[in-house]
């Protein structure tokens, strides 16, 4: 049972980007010139007025750190990525050869499905680079920003990266917007009004909670999806969440991750539950119902801290569908076919070939 809105699989990454938003503008709801008028306003919103990263420095990761110990780096920072620095050139002023790529929970997930035999072992045992995880050149670094989940902000001839402007970094700047005509104009009406979701409940991308949490992260990585909505048995009603950057509590748990081949998606989450006392952050599913407005849905990603919301029925929490980051942040956008193609590629090798 299949339960995240997904974007097609094409031939490229390009193709996939644009396909996706050829599928929000047929989905969404607003008159052309409101979306173009709203399209202006958000180019007008200038990059330093995003807030910076926790306490205003980006955190590295050299390649020559553990596995468990760059986990244990992501986790206490509240971080879901980071530069990875190459130890050989930290002192080097350009950025380029400062820097191998960058390192995720994706890339982590990777890893340990690939090693699943001996990942509990070679946890203490292998650094980053060594694994492969967050390596692949300066290029890296263009496509985390290609991939719209955080964009590297870097000042010429500086040889650190000085900020991350991420999705929800994007979406705490529109609630900071209330008050202006052109967000109040769309954030009061329902998600209904808009189209929201911009999927119908079979697109949904979801795990049972008697299947096993690998399953989960293999969904999440072979969808490239940052977080699945748990079902209970073969029903649609929604009992839990679990988020990519989950995976965490079984690398820093031995005994679980030993063991985490036998571990069922229901038993991860009340062990989740009990490392973190359930901070609603984490397997609490956050949800709201298709009446809900644009607005409330806003507030509700920013104060929360959180990646997702589901649209859930008024009766049975039966999912209809997943608002993301993204999708927010789509309503405010209208962009032109092979934007990203024509754009970033360009400027990615711009950049590179300087």
């Amino acid at each position: 049972m299949e339960y995240q809105a997904q974007e097609p699989k094409t031939a490229t990454k390009g193709e996939s980007y644009d396909a996706y938003f050829e599928t929000v503008q047929r989905r969404k709801k607003l008159p052309h010139n409101l979306q173009e008028s709203l399209t202006a306003s958000f180019a007008r919103i200038p990059v330093s007025s995003f807030p910076k990263v926790a306490g205003g420095k980006v955190i590295e990761i050299y390649a020559d750190t553990l596995i468990s110990d760059a986990v244990k780096i992501l986790s206490e920072s509240n971080i879901l990525s980071a530069p990875v620095v190459d130890p050989d050139a930290r002192d080097s002023m350009d950025w380029r050869r400062r820097y191998l790529g960058i390192v995720d929970y994706s890339a982590i997930i990777l890893w340990v499905l690939q090693n699943a035999s001996v990942a509990a072992a070679a946890l203490s045992a292998v650094s980053a680079a060594a694994a492969g995880i967050g390596t692949g050149a300066a290029g890296a670094i263009g496509a985390a920003a290609y991939r719209l989940r955080n964009v590297p902000v870097i000042q010429t001839g500086r040889p650190t990266i000085e900020n991350f402007i991420t999705q929800s970094a994007v979406v705490q700047g529109l609630q900071g917007c209330k008050g202006r005509d052109w967000f109040d104009c769309i954030s009061h009406h329902s998600l209904a009004e808009l189209g929201l979701p911009f999927m119908s409940p079979d697109q949904v991308v979801g795990v049972r909670d008697d299947e096993l949490i690998l399953e989960a992260f293999k969904k999440m990585k072979e969808r490239e999806i940052g977080g699945l909505p748990v079902m209970e048995g073969e029903s649609r009603k929604i009992v839990g969440n679990i988020s990519i950057r989950d995976i965490r509590f079984l690398m820093l748990n031995p005994e679980l991750f030993s063991n985490f081949r036998g571990v069922t998606v229901k038993d991860f989450i009340k062990m989740v539950s009990l490392a973190t006392n359930d901070t609603g952050r984490t397997v609490t599913p956050i949800t709201c119902n298709p009446e809900s407005t644009l607005g409330s849905v806003i507030d509700t990603l920013a104060s929360r801290g959180v990646h997702r919301i589901y649209v859930v029925r008024d009766t049975g929490n039966e999912v209809l569908g997943v608002i993301t980051l993204r999708d927010v942040i789509s309503c405010f956008i209208n962009e032109p076919k092979n934007y990203f193609d024509d754009y970033f590629g360009f400027s990615a090798q711009e950049i590179l070939s300087q």
